[in-house]
């Protein structure tokens, strides 16, 4: 039997389950939609459904495989920031909070007071977000004090679909994934002693941080039947941008990647002993990655997948050579980077004469101008003095070029 490794793409849209051999290549995917639903500023995943859309789609991919395998082991890529209050029985409390749940704002603007006078949580890496996990729990602590009263692990949603690989018996998590919480030290690798104080929250609550690569157990009986097996060994992945950044073949500073799913992120590699304070005055983000001993300066637009994804379903897909110039000042404003799930776009200067390709084309070039200042803001922190390479593809030079 041909030895592979099954990778299973936790996102915001989709679920999917992709049986990979020894060598990288794939041999055949299992797609569902993840059970996700949204509300006035709010973001929830169904706990139980995701479990669920899990194995079926593991065991999807590995029925439809064209020949014999062997599982080897299972790994995950997730989206971050999306946490499950577990009671004592591992069980969920409420529905995972995804990461563009915003009901948090109020919780975060208190602490936005202090982050613009000096006062921070310092080596934590991130300017503040409602999508952090003491702004949620905050949160979930003023409007649903029952359900809080009974959290035995705050976790999220690959921690929890980690837990159920392993058959329940231990909550771990990567470096990348617990340093988009707001409670990790990005410079000792641990959980921020300072973050804990300031939000009031238990450590024990949170999953145990372990590199990505991590070998944290074999596979649970209850997933043999998908087609896992006793010696399937389960291996801590991380959050989708950095495992992005492995991806590309980035394995050292001077190259911008733009890894865009859902939303999307500019990053460069970055010494692990660089800075957390300065990068978050500049509003930039600096995260453990996958790769040992470096990190990662990112910037987010939240919302340009889903843009890209919304314009070709209401319009029609792109294309450059159908494209013809824009003949007025047709322009795309794109979302603000502000999380919230009602937060829209907006087109100016719309008039009759603008056909489906050019409106197109006008999004796209605005969502273009958008990534290109946030390679301008990185570049501003002066991360390498080697020449920067920008991996992005199919965007115009001429929107791109920075000096």
């Amino acid at each position: 039997m041909e030895k592979t490794i099954v990778v299973i793409d936790l996102g915001t849209i989709n679920i999917k389950a992709t049986v990979m051999r020894e060598t990288g290549e794939a041999m055949s995917v299992q797609t569902l939609p993840t059970p996700v639903s949204y509300g006035k500023n709010s973001m929830e995943i169904d706990p139980e459904r995701t479990w669920t859309c899990v194995l079926t789609c593991c065991r999807g991919a590995l029925q439809t495989a064209s020949v014999p395998i062997h599982v080897d082991a299972v790994v995950l890529s997730s989206m971050a920031a999306s946490f499950v209050p577990l009671d004592y029985e591992g069980m969920a409390l409420s529905p995972a909070i995804g990461w563009a749940d915003a009901r948090s704002m109020p919780y975060m603007d208190q602490y936005m007071e202090r982050f613009l006078m000096g006062e921070r949580i310092s080596r934590c890496g991130q300017y503040p977000l409602p999508m952090y996990a003491g702004f949620k729990l905050q949160w979930l602590k003023a409007e649903n004090r029952g359900c809080y009263n009974k959290i035995r692990k705050w976790v999220n949603i690959s921690e929890l679909v980690y837990n159920r690989l392993l058959g329940g018996t231990r909550y771990v998590t990567d470096y990348s994934i617990a340093s988009r919480t707001m409670l990790f030290d990005v410079e000792q690798k641990k959980w921020n002693p300072a973050a804990m104080e300031y939000f009031e929250i238990d450590s024990d609550w949170l999953p145990e941080a372990l590199p990505a690569g991590t070998v944290v157990g074999t596979a649970a009986p209850e997933t043999w039947e998908v087609g896992f097996s006793a010696d399937t060994k389960v291996v801590l992945g991380g959050h989708d941008h950095m495992c992005a950044i492995a991806g590309a073949g980035i394995t050292k500073p001077g190259i911008i990647l733009d890894s865009t799913g859902t939303s999307e992120a500019v990053e460069c590699l970055m010494p692990a002993d660089s800075d957390p304070e300065s990068m978050a005055e500049r509003w930039i983000n600096l995260e453990r990655s996958v790769l040992p001993d470096w990190a990662a300066a990112v910037c987010y637009i939240g919302a340009s997948g889903r843009v890209y994804q919304s314009a070709c379903e209401s319009l029609q897909d792109y294309d450059a050579n159908l494209s013809k110039k824009l003949t007025g000042e047709l322009v795309f404003l794109p979302p603000q980077r502000g999380q919230l799930p009602s937060v829209k776009g907006e087109l100016k200067g719309i008039a009759p004469v603008f056909d489906a390709q050019q409106i197109h084309r006008a999004i796209r070039d605005g969502m273009y101008y958008e990534c290109r200042r946030e390679i301008q803001r990185i570049l501003e922190k002066k991360i390498s003095k080697e020449r920067l390479f920008v991996v992005l593809e199919g965007i115009p030079k001429t929107v791109l070029r920075c000096r």
